[in-house]
Order: structure tokens, then C-alpha cells, then sequence
């Protein structure tokens, strides 16, 4: 899996199929800079117009739109390909051919499909949790702030 962006349905889809994966160590992407779609100022996005925010640092040292190798490698750890587990991490094309003869891939599947069905089981969970919390049929709020307060009364906090 060569990564080209930090979110990517490239990678999520088959991650979600349980197909076990290969990917460049931060370090390894960042020396290929691979990882071409990742700020604002981005030409996919708004490119020469881009006009940055003033930067508030808050919990985090640099600006998601600094492209310092330090910056880079700070919020590439937060890319879902570094997030998700079972992902097998290379460090140079010697190095994946090495993993790759040595992968148990029927192992890496079905630590996969283990985590996958995990997150469905919580997702499913949280959902039908929410579900539960609407109001049952015939009785279909006609103010937002009715709506809204089984959430707290706000479903988008201001």
C-alpha cells in the first residue's frame, strides 16, 4: 500500500476486507514524499489561494500546514495507515521483500478480520444506543431544540 493521502477509501476499503497489508515507515514516505495530499495548500484543494489560519497551538507543536520534515513526521503518525493495527511496516524495498517472504498472511487476515468485526460489534453498538434515543414513531419533534435534546440539547454545539 503506497499511501498518497492521510485519509484515503484506497486504503480503508481493503483494510475493512481484512486484506493484509504492507506500508513505508513514516520515515521511508516522507525520504519518497509520498504523502502528496495532505494539507490545505495542497493543489488538490485551494493551492495558491490558500490563506492560512492563525495558528493556535494548543496541545499540538507545529501547524498541520507546516511542511517541515519534524511537522511531517508529528501528524503523519495520525495518517490511518499508521493508526490501523496489523498494518506491516517497511522500511526500504529490501526491507518489504524480506516481510513480504516471511508474512504469514492467513495470520495477518485473520488478526484483521478479528479487529474488523470489533469495530462493527462497537459501531453497531453505538448506533443502535442512538437509536434508542429517538423518539418512537408518531411523535416527530417539530422544533430543533426538541430534536436536539436527547443529545443535550445541541447536536452541534456552538
Amino acid at each position: 500500500m503506497i499511501p498518497y493521502a492521510v485519509h484515503s477509501y484506497g486504503i480503508i476499503e481493503p483494510y475493512s476486507l481484512s486484506i493484509p497489508m504492507f506500508a513505508p515507515s513514516i520515515e521511508f514516505a516522507i525520504r519518497a514524499n509520498l504523502f502528496h495530499d495532505k494539507n490545505a495548500n495542497d493543489r488538490h484543494y485551494c493551492g495558491e489561494n490558500f490563506q492560512e489560519p492563525t495558528w493556535n497551538s494548543g496541545s499540538q507543536p507545529f501547524s498541520p500546514e507546516d511542511r517541515s520534515i519534524e511537522a511531517q513526521r508529528h501528524w503523519l503518525r495520525f495518517a490511518e495507515v499508521y493508526q490501523l493495527p496489523h498494518v506491516q511496516i517497511f522500511n526500504s524495498l529490501e526491507h518489504l521483500e524480506e516481510i513480504l517472504l516471511t508474512a504469514d498472511f492467513h495470520d495477518l487476515h485473520a488478526q484483521m478480520s478479528a479487529f474488523n468485526r470489533q469495530k462493527r460489534n462497537r459501531v453497531y453498538s453505538q448506533i443502535h444506543e442512538h437509536a434508542a434515543r429517538i423518539p418512537t414513531r408518531g411523535s416527530v419533534p417539530t422544533k430543533y431544540s426538541d430534536a436536539a435534546q436527547p443529545w443535550g440539547g445541541a447536536l452541534m454545539p456552538l
